[in-house]
């Protein structure tokens, strides 16, 4: 199917994108992937065909777009690479073999926060493993923090 974005999360989840040229991304009806979200910008982003490369340009900096859980302006797409936009996630693929997988999502609890973790079921790999991990995301403890303070009420 050559290079694409796959919505994984959002209103747009379970639709595929082929990327070619420019793809604008946005809540602008223009835009090559209208998202019908108010957190979004007309065109917040655009990924763009450069030689054999796609790269993620931020058009708008009024909303964050974060690639793997980072923060971006300009960034070099990597097969596997994760984009966030408002409400939307996307996964980016350039090979055909993985598409076709089923994605798990796990959730690691630690001291202090936890960890989601996107897998995609993809067969064995060199070090025995059956899955690829794309995404692992941090989730902050600063709700846990905030609701510490709240005042509890015992319920009888």
């Amino acid at each position: 199917m050559g290079p694409r974005l796959e919505a994984i999360a959002g209103p747009l989840e379970g639709a595929t994108f082929v990327l070619s040229g420019e793809v604008s991304i946005g809540r602008d009806r223009c835009s090559t992937i209208s998202i019908p979200d108010a957190t979004l910008a007309g065109r917040q982003c655009a990924v763009r065909k450069q030689g054999e490369q796609f790269q993620l340009h931020v058009l708008e900096k009024s909303g964050t777009v974060l690639v793997n859980g980072l923060p971006v302006v300009c960034r070099v797409l990597q097969d596997g690479d994760e984009i966030k936009i408002g409400n939307s996630v996307f996964l980016v693929l350039f090979s055909d073999a993985a598409s076709d997988a089923p994605l798990t999502m796990s959730e690691l609890e630690l001291p202090g926060g936890s960890i989601q973790i996107l897998r995609r079921n993809s067969g064995p790999q060199r070090n025995g493993g059956s899955e690829d991990t794309l995404f692992a995301h941090s989730f902050s403890t600063r709700l846990e923090q905030s609701s510490a303070r709240l005042p509890h009420r015992q319920l009888d």
